[in-house]
């Protein structure tokens, strides 16, 4: 976006949250920095817990594996009665009459503005990847409108819960109303077959046959499902690296795998010949609509032959 010097992803999840960086010239946009986690309790993930932790005031605390520490190490149980401990929040957004009074239930019984958890999550995130970023650049110090945020969002939210987040957002500082234009609301599922596509493919395996074409095995950090942090938003369980899309010849893995790794489906090398470059509000979409164009010329090819 013009005038950014850099793109901020966040990655908020329900169990775990994170974000990326890079900056925003030619040779650096490939190179995507992710910073590491937890070192302060022996820890060392590119994610950290989604927890926020308030004081009896209900003023910001820790958030991450420094909340749950500081909760956990209260030697007092009336002192940590009275913190507001925040756990697996995200989906409170979810099928819910959204609006700026909605409150949410800390682990204590007590309850809090969702707004107010909402903002000092993506606030203590803003803050920690510009501090970050300084640390990176010699110290250089960037403020927040200097990048353009990504900020993504399950695709089965609706346009309301989205609404929310850009709110929160807003309201943690990483954009202003009069600059609304760089936050971009992304949906899970398509900047995850964006992303696999606009790398080139450069990690995915070919097959042979009448199909000939590719199943993705995407082994990028950001489809990859980290093997450190267990299980994923969805409930599923995570390996080293999880296929995110294993789909040749149209047959469906008898797993349930998250809406995200079936965005992709079976591309074949012919349309990646003649689409080499997919960027589309609906990836996965039009992906299917080109393979199904390619295949009904060849199968009409074929019927044509003596």
């Amino acid at each position: 976006m013009t005038g950014s010097v850099l793109h901020i992803a966040i990655d908020f999840g329900t169990s775990y949250s994170g974000y990326a960086f890079s900056f925003q010239t030619k040779q650096a946009q490939e190179q995507i920095r992710i910073p590491s986690w937890g070192k302060e309790c022996g820890q060392k993930t590119l994610k950290t817990p989604t927890c926020i932790l308030f004081d009896e005031d209900q003023k910001f605390l820790k958030f991450g594996y420094d909340a749950l520490m500081t909760y956990t190490r209260s030697t007092k149980k009336l002192e940590a009665r009275k913190q507001y401990l925040f756990e697996h929040f995200k989906m409170e957004l979810y099928d819910k009459e959204l609006h700026q009074d909605l409150m949410i239930t800390a682990k204590n019984g007590a309850q809090m503005k969702a707004m107010t958890v909402f903002s000092e999550s993506l606030r203590f995130l803003k803050d920690h990847a510009l501090s970050k970023i300084a640390e990176n650049t010699s110290g250089k110090k960037f403020i927040a409108s200097d990048a353009t945020w990504v900020l993504t969002v399950p695709a089965i939210w609706k346009a309301a819960a989205k609404q929310f987040m850009r709110e929160a957002a807003t309201e943690a500082g990483l954009v202003t109303e009069s600059d609304p234009e760089r936050l971009l609301i992304a949906l899970e599922p398509e900047a995850a077959s964006v992303f696999s596509v606009m790398r080139k493919f450069a990690e995915v395996q070919w097959v042979s046959g009448e199909d000939a074409g590719m199943y993705i095995e995407v082994k990028s950090e950001a489809i990859r499902k980290y093997d450190d942090t267990k299980m994923d938003d969805n409930g599923y369980p995570q390996t080293d690296y999880s296929a995110a899309v294993e789909w040749q010849k149209g047959k469906k893995p008898k797993h349930g795998w998250p809406m995200y790794m079936a965005s992709i489906k079976f591309v074949s090398r012919a349309m990646l010949q003649k689409w080499p470059h997919v960027v589309h509000s609906s990836t996965g979409a039009a992906i299917n609509a080109k393979l199904t164009e390619i295949r009904g010329k060849k199968k009409q090819k074929n019927i044509q032959k003596p």
